[in-house]
């Protein structure tokens, strides 16, 4: 539900909407009155959204804001406390509130912002609980995961047991055409895999390989990468192949070749990467 979207709420209690994407949930009831004033009925509203920057940064916190209607609208909104980082959207979704016609009146509204401490690719209830118009509650958690790439890989793992590794090439960091098929081989086990897609399919099993081996032919090179490790086949594979690698003194007082080198970079879908430059990747294609 995008955040410009205005919804009717009823007077119902516990009515749910499930959102397409993340599980995400919306919940609300209309507040009840305190003793002594009747708060208005909020007739329509913008859907509270948790701050992008927010939730970057991992801010999250309570904002505390009076508000003032002329009996039908938001007149004004005065801050009474709550992270900078968090005021803005409060203070934007309140502003979009219409009431039922009402006396004009003062109330005092609650947001609560609550990051939700996960990592990686994991369904979450992110949503929103609304208690209108005393109280509102957002709960979301950071980006760590690539979504739809995460999906792709589950499917294919669920239909055909593979991993479906994205593989993008380049040359001193500029992007080349990928091979039409790679090799990756585990012990005696060699498998020619086609590439389709940007992608090259393992069988899930390879993955608790300690060390795989990559071969391609790209250009006129034959490229082998060994010491690959099985669990890398969840990532996205970069690999570039540098006019020289720029190794330390002590590497080429070794006598380490430096211009038939290789780097590779593993790009998980939920998190930090690695990566490493592997020298005599690479040689000449037999004539």
């Amino acid at each position: 539900m995008k955040a410009s979207h205005r919804f009717r709420i009823s007077n119902a209690i516990g009515v749910a909407f499930i959102l397409v994407g993340i599980p995400h949930t919306i919940a609300f009831a209309q507040s009840q009155p305190e003793k002594g004033a009747a708060l208005p009925h909020v007739a329509s509203a913008q859907d509270p959204v948790y701050p992008k920057i927010a939730l970057a940064t991992r801010v999250s916190g309570t904002v505390r804001l009076h508000v003032s209607t002329d009996g039908m609208r938001v007149i004004a909104i005065e801050i009474v406390s709550g992270p900078p980082m968090l005021l803005e959207s409060a203070r934007s979704t309140v502003q979009s509130w219409n009431f039922e016609k009402h006396t004009p009146t003062s109330f005092e509204v609650t947001f609560e912002y609550k990051l939700i401490n996960v990592y990686g690719c994991k369904e979450v209830d992110r949503g929103v609980s609304l208690d209108l118009p005393a109280h509102v509650e957002v709960r979301d958690a950071p980006g760590t995961c690539i979504w739809d790439k995460y999906r792709r890989q589950q499917k294919f793992l669920r239909e055909q047991h593979v991993y479906p590794v994205e593989l993008h090439l380049s040359v001193d960091g500029n992007s080349i055409a990928n091979p039409s098929e790679v090799k990756i081989s585990s012990g005696n086990n060699v498998l020619t895999l086609p590439v389709r897609d940007g992608l090259f399919l393992v069988p899930e099993e390879f993955a608790t390989s300690p060390t795989l081996t990559f071969e391609a032919v790209i250009g006129k090179e034959q490229i082998q990468i060994g010491g690959i490790h099985g669990g890398t086949l969840k990532d996205i594979w970069n690999i570039d192949l540098p006019t020289s690698l720029h190794l330390g003194w002590k590497w080429r007082l070794r006598g380490v070749d430096q211009h038939h080198g290789c780097r590779i970079s593993f790009d998980p879908l939920d998190g930090d990467g690695m990566g490493m430059q592997v020298s005599n990747c690479r040689r000449p294609l037999r004539k």
